[in-house]
């Protein structure tokens, strides 16, 4: 039987995170020293192990994932996977099997759901290689966790975002955004690659990811001109460069323009004179 007292300390205990109060802990001291374990610690000790695997209360504990995090990948017939699905940790995740178990074609599924040319996952030059043999199309599901500071507008999309690629055996690919509850947001490119951009996902680059050609590249290949190619990509420098050249082109033309304007000016004030 519960005393009024032990039921007030049971609250404070609960409101505080399953962290014991200084009255409680002068009890279990006592409890200790005579011999015994207090039934309302005992209690507490299960309620703190509750808090801390709850929700959906305000004692739960802080999530572990971050905007970004990959939380999981669903393959449909894509290459040799039938149906396929691998959930990521928030931490770290090995993926491990036998040569042709179908390892890279995860990692490939990932890179081409989240918009990377076929080209640049090193695995043919067609979307239509990832096609199942004998199957009309293939579909990739590639789910990111939505929360934290970085969430991307987490008012529409919830904390979680789902990417949806189906791609025909012609070659031809469809993208499709979808939120927590699993509804229709988006279908545009621009907006995936704003929230790549957003999470700061760059699935295209060879730090981020890395194939096996370009890690026999990395470690094997002599040719300084492409190891100063992969150094240009995996610092994207070579993005800086391309932005620096495109705006000095639109500068100069910019400038033409003004010039070009100058002089019908000075023209129409000729002619009004």
């Amino acid at each position: 039987m519960r005393s009024k007292r032990g039921d007030s300390v049971m609250t404070e205990v609960q409101d505080r995170n399953g962290v014991p109060t200084r009255r409680e802990r002068m009890r279990e001291r006592e409890g200790k020293e005579n011999g015994s374990f207090p039934e309302n610690s005992r209690k507490r000790l299960k309620t703190a192990r509750g808090c801390a695997g709850a929700t959906s209360s305000g004692t739960s504990e802080p999530s572990r994932w971050r905007g970004g995090f990959i939380r999981s990948v669903h393959l449909e017939n894509f290459m040799s996977h039938k149906n396929f699905t691998v959930e990521f940790g928030p931490s770290v995740t090995f993926l491990s099997g036998h040569n042709g178990s179908g390892k890279s074609a995860t990692l490939q599924a990932l890179q081409s759901c989240l918009g990377v040319k076929a080209r640049q996952t090193g695995r043919g030059t067609s979307l239509a290689n990832f096609v199942r043999r004998g199957c009309p199309s293939a579909r990739v599901v590639v789910t990111l966790a939505n929360e934290g500071e970085d969430a991307y507008k987490p008012e529409v999309y919830g904390s979680s975002i789902s990417v949806e690629k189906r791609i025909n055996k012609d070659g031809a690919g469809a993208f499709v955004l979808k939120n927590e509850a699993g509804k229709k947001v988006g279908q545009s490119k621009q907006e995936l690659s704003r929230i790549l951009d957003h999470l700061n996902l760059m699935v295209s680059n060879p730090c981020v990811v890395m194939t096996q050609d370009v890690s026999r590249t990395f470690l094997s290949d002599v040719d300084d001109q492409k190891r100063y190619k992969l150094f240009m990509a995996a610092t994207m420098l070579d993005t800086v460069k391309q932005n620096l050249s495109g705006t000095s082109v639109t500068v100069n033309k910019m400038k033409d323009l003004l010039d070009a304007k100058e002089k019908e000016v000075n023209t129409t004030m000729h002619r009004l004179k």
